[in-house]
């Protein structure tokens, strides 16, 4: 039950050539697969061209069901965040303290042990009080990709690491009665699993195009979307990588939503996408022809009905074939996907 393959996307899309590969399965016997869908939510049609094949009879099978996609959740990431504190000045001289790897010396000692201990970076000089420090931090060019915001308060520096990168910002210290260092989330940086620069979702998932999805936000509001609206999938690099549609025309489109603000949490909000059930009346007719355009309809051709989570199989033999092209019409359901395989068996004179 494998690949015979020749797609017709309704709307816009233009005709798909075969190229497709028949298996032997007999000594006169070849199969393939026409039709394999996880997930169908728009109306397609599928067609095989028969060329110059000599065939003498033809027969499908057919299985299909409510398709089964598993709900998605993301998040908007996790700061990373933590505290300097220079308690004393006395005895600095070979202390230091580390932010993401990157080493801060206290050093110069002129006198020794005076107050005028000086912060020595990579690009800066400075005496060692809060202030400076957190000066000396911010331009350093080492630590400024990591850095979203650094400020001091009676004393006190305090580091937001960006979290875009998701990597753990830590600080660390040479000598604590010094030098204290703190916060609760030090070292807890996450990434978040949207892009707002490129409006993207990264998280496995099975969604494929136009599959409506229910959007239900986190604690923050995500910029660009609704919480209780229904979105649609743009798979951008399946299975992994997506976008959101206000519409199933957009999302056919590839028109995706404007998240515009990548938001910066202490703590990381988490969003749901959840498929919709199956709504409407899904169906799919066989037809024939010799020219691609004067198309006669198979009478056993029908509805899919009783649509569940169970595999529904039905065997469909056109004895004797005598034209060129063999298509199947599916109309898709109004809401949700169907899984849809239709394996194609080929009896050659």
């Amino acid at each position: 039950m494998k690949t015979i393959l020749a797609l017709l996307v309704l709307l816009t899309f233009p005709a798909l050539s075969f190229s497709g590969e028949i298996k032997q399965i007999g000594t006169n016997a070849f199969g393939g697969n026409l039709v394999d869908e996880i997930g169908l939510t728009s109306d397609k049609t599928y067609t095989y061209d028969l060329g110059t094949q000599s065939i003498e009879k033809i027969s499908t099978v057919v299985t299909y069901a409510s398709a089964t996609i598993a709900e998605v959740s993301f998040t908007d990431g996790q700061t990373s965040t933590g505290t300097i504190t220079v308690i004393s000045t006395t005895s600095l001289c070979g202390k230091y303290v580390t932010f993401n790897g990157s080493v801060f010396n206290f050093f110069g000692c002129a006198p020794y042990n005076s107050a005028t201990d000086t912060l020595i970076t990579s690009s800066a000089s400075v005496t060692a009080t809060a202030a400076n420090l957190c000066n000396a931090i911010t331009v350093t060019n080492l630590v400024t990709a990591a850095i979203s915001t650094c400020t001091t308060t009676a004393g006190v520096v305090d580091i937001v690491s960006k979290y875009s990168d998701g990597v753990a910002y830590s600080l660390a210290t040479s000598s604590a009665p010094l030098v204290s260092i703190g916060g609760s989330a030090t070292g807890a940086g996450i990434a978040p699993t949207y892009s707002a620069s490129a409006n993207t979702i990264t998280k496995a998932n099975r969604f494929t195009v136009a599959l409506p999805l229910l959007y239900v936000k986190g604690t923050n509001a995500l910029p660009g979307l609704t919480t209780g609206t229904t979105y649609f999938a743009i798979p951008v690099t399946e299975p992994t990588v997506f976008k959101l549609a206000t519409s199933k025309v957009n999302a056919l489109a590839g028109t995706a939503v404007d998240f515009t603000v990548q938001l910066a949490s202490a703590a990381a909000s988490t969003y749901t996408l959840t498929p919709l059930p199956i709504t409407g009346s899904p169906a799919f007719i066989w037809q024939f022809a010799n020219d691609e355009s004067n198309y006669i309809t198979y009478a056993s051709s029908g509805g899919i009905a009783n649509l569940n989570v169970t595999e529904t199989s039905k065997a469909y033999d056109f004895g004797d074939f005598n034209y060129r092209f063999l298509r199947m019409n599916v109309t898709a359901p109004t809401a949700g996907a169907v899984l849809l395989r239709a394996n194609l068996y080929l009896k050659r004179k």
